[in-house]
């Protein structure tokens, strides 16, 4: 009983989040925003043996349709954080680079602003295998979010650029085993062993 009532219990409070933003911005969407909740529900239920390709499309659809009708709704940098990730995994790199753009672009100021930009460096970088434009957001990313979470995994990125994975995982073993036989240690002669 209480797995039916819990994830009615969310879909309602999810709705009247849903109607009181659109009321505080001056617009509704609150049409657009039961859609991607029913997406949402139907494209992460957990009983799906096959991950559903076509309502994971219309949820990104249904996403960009809430910020396009309400771009000042507090849930667009989200929607669109959301519609990014979609598109990720779907392997549709060239959409997720389009709305990752548009989130860091239109919604810098959002929490979820600045991941825009290292997202699409990193879509770029990682499934697009455009290094060039990779570096260019990275770098970016790095001179206007120098204390951001994720800067360090930027500057990483930077450092990793365009190195085949293959090479990396050797590179790292490498490292790992220097570390285990002692190089890179304490130097036992200096602190009294």
């Amino acid at each position: 009983m209480r797995t039916i009532i819990y994830p009615v219990a969310i879909l309602a409070i999810a709705a009247s989040a849903s109607f009181l933003t659109s009321c505080s911005s001056g617009c509704d969407n609150s049409e657009e925003k039961e859609r991607v909740a029913r997406l949402e529900q139907y494209v992460y239920q957990s009983d799906n043996s096959v991950f559903p390709a076509d309502s994971a499309k219309k949820l990104v659809e249904a996403y960009q349709a809430c910020v396009n009708k309400c771009p000042a709704d507090t849930m667009a940098g989200e929607y669109l954080f959301k519609a990014g990730e979609v598109a990720v995994t779907l392997q549709e790199p060239d959409t997720a680079v389009k709305i990752y753009h548009r989130l860091y672009t239109e919604f810098r100021n959002h929490q979820k602003g600045p991941m825009g930009l290292f997202l699409e460096a990193f879509t770029y970088d990682n499934q697009l295998h455009d290094f060039e434009k990779a570096r260019a957001l990275y770098e970016q990313f790095i001179k206007e979010f120098p204390d951001h979470e994720f800067a360090d995994d930027a500057q990483g990125s930077l450092d990793n650029l365009g190195i085949p994975v293959e090479e990396l995982i050797k590179k790292w073993e490498q490292q790992d085993s220097a570390k285990s036989n002692g190089e890179g240690g304490v130097d036992s002669s200096k602190v009294g062993i």
